[in-house]
């Protein structure tokens, strides 16, 4: 009677999870020894792994215990841990780490690396690979077919359903559905309202400690500023930290302590050029010429915006007209729009336009200008591009992260500031999502406020509009929010860097705001019990004003 010792050993090849016999264990100790010497692997106690699995792995490392299947491919800088199951014909590639107890099922994919595609002129074979990499928590299943893509984290105990696809982190315990892949639940007997009502809770909670402490984290900003001015971002000025304090202090209708209400209105106001009604830092002397068809980068654009809304917040403004903006007449403003640097820097593009637009509305608002708006919004609706809803381009090393800044710069001073709409909401949406996926810019250790308001305030704006997509724009705030709100330091407010341990005058504000904003697009902003005041207000639209 014939034998068939080797399909047997062609099924545990497959199912290596049966009982093992002898003779396959012999060739496993010399099939790992090879591996061990040609990749420089490092292999746990009573691993193992078939010997029709592909495995190029330099440096790598299989954890005691963990079994890989025959058809499984694993090839670069790829880390499993112990425990963990690899299942046939699953592909990981890259930059991969991956926790204790992780099930992976059959034709699953984990690819810790993705082509570099932004420049439509250059072949993408040509553009190279980027490596965000992908972390894999502690006990996690990840179901047949399912995708996992670069630079999206999966948190411990979760669970990625078959065929779903993973573009963005994914919380621990989160139960993952889908494509694009989309949080219904969480482990544990949650189902999709009690997350809702804990983040209420939380909000709640988050809104009362803030409340209590916010007094003391002004105070400890102050005493540890060296003679005048606050100590803040190392890319700001002491002006903006001022301006911050107050700012801060003004969402819970307070002034900031240690401070005279009406010193701090003379102390700002003080700060403006009569003549251009520009305002450098206190001390400088701007060098040249002005010219007005300009705002240079040494009248501290800027302060316009900080110091303009701090007097607001206090319920003054300033003294002096912006003639530097009123100056500027339609054909310089045209001009001065084509000469920015919108494919590479549509950032700071953005910011010119915020700058110009917000000097307007000053001028308008308190000194009766006549300069018209038209222009500016002009230029804005004849050069948007209808395919994103934005201005500017991506760029090879930062992706989106130019033209969505720019976006909220330039709709913050704009769009949002008359209560005018957006021109292509939809497309603004798409681009704004596909950004907030970007985990270069939005993993819980890469998170800046900066780069977070410049997401969530468009989402919120072009929300006004259209309910387009608003189940995932919601999913992708509380995922924020998730991450955020466990970073606060008592008494010391929030670092700008979201993981950094300096909290900053700066840092809290924006935080605040973005927390605010973020909340609203969940629809529990209330929970909080504060909101933003000045530059990042909610209650825009200044309607003395129309087209």
């Amino acid at each position: 009677m014939p034998t068939y010792d080797g399909h047997r050993d062609r099924v545990i090849s497959h199912l290596p999870w049966r009982e093992i016999p002898e003779s396959m264990r012999a060739r496993q100790t010399e099939w790992q020894t090879f591996l061990r010497d040609e990749y420089d692997l490092r292999i746990g106690t009573d691993a193992f792994i078939s010997e029709e699995a592909v495995i190029t792995l330099p440096n790598g490392e299989i954890g005691d215990d963990t079994i890989v299947a025959s058809g499984a491919i694993i090839r670069g800088n790829v880390s499993i841990g112990a425990n963990c199951s690899v299942n046939p014909y699953v592909n990981i590639a890259g930059n991969v780490t991956i926790g204790n107890g992780v099930r992976i099922a059959s034709t699953a994919s984990i690819w810790g690396e993705n082509h570099v595609f932004e420049d439509p002129a250059t072949p993408i074979h040509e553009q190279g690979n980027r490596y965000e990499g992908i972390e894999v928590g502690n006990d996690v299943w990840i179901g047949a077919g399912a995708v996992v893509l670069d630079g999206s984290d999966v948190g411990s105990h979760s669970v990625i359903g078959a065929g779903a696809v993973v573009t963005s982190d994914v919380p621990e315990y989160a139960i993952v559905v889908g494509n694009p892949g989309t949080i219904v639940g969480y482990r544990g007997g949650r189902n999709e309202v009690t997350p809702r009502s804990d983040l209420r809770g939380r909000l709640s909670q988050f809104g009362e400690m803030v409340a209590e402490q916010i007094s003391d984290v002004i105070s400890t900003h102050r005493r540890d500023a060296p003679e005048r001015g606050l100590p803040d971002h190392p890319d700001s000025t002491p002006v903006r930290a001022l301006c911050d304090a107050v700012e801060i202090a003004g969402m819970f209708d307070g002034t900031p302590p240690g401070w005279n209400r009406a010193d701090l209105v003379e102390e700002l106001q003080n700060l403006q050029d009569p003549d251009t009604g520009l305002l450098p830092n206190p001390g400088e002397t701007p060098s040249g010429d002005r010219d007005p068809t300009s705002l240079p980068p040494e009248w501290r654009p800027y302060h316009i915006l900080s110091v303009g809304y701090a007097l607001e917040v206090l319920g003054e403004t300033f003294e002096h007209r912006i003639s530097a903006v009123d100056d500027c007449s339609p054909e310089n403003l045209y001009e001065q729009l084509e000469e920015l640097p919108w494919e590479t820097n549509a950032w700071g593009c953005g910011a010119w336009i915020d700058h110009y637009a917000t000097g307007l509305y000053f001028n308008h608002r308190y000194f009766d200008s006549d300069r018209s708006l038209a222009s500016v919004f002009g230029w804005l609706e004849t050069s948007v591009d209808p395919d994103t809803g934005l201005w500017g381009e991506p760029t090879a090393d930062e992706g989106w992260l130019q033209p969505v800044n720019g976006f909220y710069r330039a709709t913050r001073g704009t769009y949002a500031q008359f209560g005018l709409e957006v021109p292509f909401p939809k497309a603004t949406i798409d681009t704004m999502l596909r950004h907030g996926r970007d985990s270069t810019h939005f993993r819980a250790t890469s998170k800046n406020a900066c780069n977070t308001l410049d997401v969530v305030h468009p989402l919120w704006l072009c929300g006004q509009q259209t309910d387009y997509r608003r189940d995932e724009i919601e999913e992708w705030a509380r995922v924020q929010l998730d991450q955020i709100l466990d970073h606060w330091h008592d008494g010391r407010g929030f670092a700008f860097n979201l993981t950094d341990e300096r909290p900053t005058l700066q840092g809290t504000e924006m935080w605040l705001s973005v927390i605010y904003l973020l909340a609203t697009v969940c629809g529990m902003s209330s929970e909080l019990g504060y909101e933003p005041k000045g530059i990042h207000r909610t209650d825009t639209g200044f309607h003395i004003y129309r087209r």
